[in-house]
């Protein structure tokens, strides 16, 4: 191999290194992790109802943050409605609120209309909730297990995450021996 060859090669070397320097860093958009309390905090959905997460425990709650202009968001609460919802929404152990992170009441009951959404909405206009789970980044799941602990959290609408959260509510809601 010539010089300038060993040199890219070198260089690129380099650089495949720093990237996989760079993806182990820690995630640092989100503050809360598995396993920790779910921080206390209350919202007024659509329907008028307070969500206060303080009166929650012993259920399995879903939450989801959203904003309104997101693409992957659009496609996670749709499929969250065909899927999840329907699977779920009889069952009194899980409760299911989606956040609209920057959204008025207003805006968040235009947009429930508009895309024919069916379970509670709830808006956060000064991204007070959110703030307690996230800096950035959206949308975000929180799943919440019975014990009032984080047991899942993710960022994103990746190509089979409607499975991937079945999974985790199947099991959150598995009967406590």
């Amino acid at each position: 191999m010539n010089m300038p060859a060993k040199r890219i090669v070198c260089l690129l070397s380099i650089i495949a290194a720093f990237g996989a320097v760079l993806a182990q860093e820690p995630d640092t958009s989100t503050v809360i992790r598995t396993g920790q309390e779910v921080p206390p905090f209350t919202v007024v959905t659509l329907a008028g109802d307070t969500v206060d997460m303080r009166e929650m425990h012993g259920r399995v709650v879903h939450l989801i943050f959203f904003a309104t202009w997101c693409g992957p968001c659009k496609q996670e609460l749709e499929a969250v409605e065909k899927t999840i919802w329907p699977k779920y929404k009889g069952n009194k152990d899980y409760f299911l609120v989606a956040i609209g992170r920057e959204h008025t009441l207003k805006e968040v009951s235009e947009f429930g209309k508009e895309k024919g959404l069916s379970f509670q909405l709830a808006a956060d206009p000064g991204r007070s909730v959110y703030s307690l789970f996230a800096r950035q980044f959206i949308p975000r799941n929180i799943i919440v297990g019975r014990d009032g602990k984080i047991a899942y959290e993710s960022m994103g609408f990746p190509e089979g995450k409607t499975e991937e959260l079945i999974s985790v509510i199947e099991k959150a809601l598995r009967p406590r021996l």
